[in-house]
């Protein structure tokens, strides 16, 4: 006959409850943690989707953009390069029409060269246009110097045209092109901002009109121009701009004769407004539109 221990039950008891008790918990601890990887399973999936969901906007953004840059024809940049220099011309001929004022231009030269007023329109002229072209055409990106994060740009292109295709090129040239003029604006501003005055500066003394009105008109003008390089700059071809130093003959097949002191054979005295051109891998560059030059004997 079995003898009855109540401590003995009782530690039974206490042992089963705990054991339950354990139990419990463990099966709480697990729910707990499948909750939690369940959880965060969900979260990577989601941000995962949403982070694709981003991806594929901004692909599509990208696509679109790159759809909707127009082409450029040859014309429309022909006609666009004459626009810009009539405008010029025209900015100069408008706030420097005072022939008093422009003749107390004194010469650096002692002799008071440039001589007449349509000299001294053109030398201001030549001055714009050397600016536009050193700070706005010139640059393989505008809002960057070139030296050296437009010459890296350059070498990289190279490197992807090389082993890319055209299509990846392209998107990649309008890509680069879209986030260095989103990146700039600040820069680019301060780019107008220099050129304008440096052309007050030197030739505010002699202008017919209000500082303020032609800061603005000039400013309107580099606008345009560096509206313009920015779209040359997402075209499939590359383009390329040219002025020629003081001295170079003149060539009537790459200038413009656009005034002078002697005949058009002459020598190049003053660039007025560069020429652009096309580049070819086989055949170098095509001249779209002559440079338009003051010429000397």
């Amino acid at each position: 006959m079995t003898s009855f221990n109540p401590w003995q039950d009782l530690l039974l008891l206490q042992t089963r409850e705990k054991l339950e008790k354990q139990h419990l918990e463990d099966t709480v601890r697990t729910e707990q943690q499948d909750h939690l990887l369940r959880k965060a399973r969900e979260e990577a999936s989601t941000s995962a989707t949403r982070h694709q969901e981003e991806l594929d906007k901004l692909y599509t953004k990208l696509n679109t953009l790159q759809n909707e840059q127009p082409s450029l024809g040859d014309d429309h940049i022909v006609e666009t390069m004459r626009s810009l220099s009539q405008n010029l011309d025209s900015w100069v001929k408008a706030n420097f029409k005072d022939a008093t004022k422009l003749q107390s231009w004194h010469g650096s030269d002692g002799n008071r060269f440039p001589h007449s007023s349509s000299q001294r329109r053109a030398y201001i002229q030549s001055f714009i246009c050397c600016m536009i072209h050193t700070w706005i055409f010139s640059p393989y990106q505008f809002g960057i110097c070139d030296d050296p994060y437009g010459h890296f740009l350059c070498q990289l292109e190279v490197c992807v045209g090389r082993h890319c295709s055209e299509t990846v090129l392209n998107t990649w040239k309008t890509a680069t092109s879209m986030a260095i003029e989103g990146d700039s604006k600040d820069n680019d501003e301060g780019i107008f901002t220099d050129i304008i005055k440096a052309v007050e500066d030197r030739f505010g003394t002699f202008g017919s009109t209000s500082d303020e009105s032609r800061k603005r008109q000039l400013g309107k003008l580099l606008r345009k121009c560096a509206d313009f390089k920015i779209a040359l700059s997402r075209q499939k071809q590359a383009f390329l701009f040219f002025r020629s130093p003081v001295g170079a003959e003149f060539s009537p097949q790459f200038m413009t004769f656009g005034g002078g002191d002697g005949q058009p054979a002459g020598k190049v005295r003053w660039s007025l407004w560069p020429a652009i051109t096309r580049c070819h891998d086989d055949t170098g560059r095509e001249v779209l539109e002559a440079e338009l030059v003051w010429t000397m004997e």
